[in-house]
């Protein structure tokens, strides 16, 4: 089973969207039944709501700020 982690961006990159340019705020971090990431992407906190919205198995692990 494979989910996806929500966790805040610390270093400077540009959403991974197509045509979007805004810097990345969150990670979307792509991960088995035991935790091991497969894969991440960055995106705005725009497209972050979208992939949390369309996706049920979405987990934030963001801090509440």
């Amino acid at each position: 089973m494979i989910a996806i982690e929500l966790w805040r961006c610390e270093y400077p990159a540009r959403c991974k969207q197509a045509a979007c340019t805004v810097n990345a705020t969150v990670i979307a971090r792509y991960v088995d039944g035991q935790g091991r990431t497969l894969h991440q992407f960055e995106y705005c906190e725009k497209h972050a709501r979208v992939l949390a919205r369309t996706r049920p198995d979405v987990k934030d692990m963001r801090e509440p700020v």
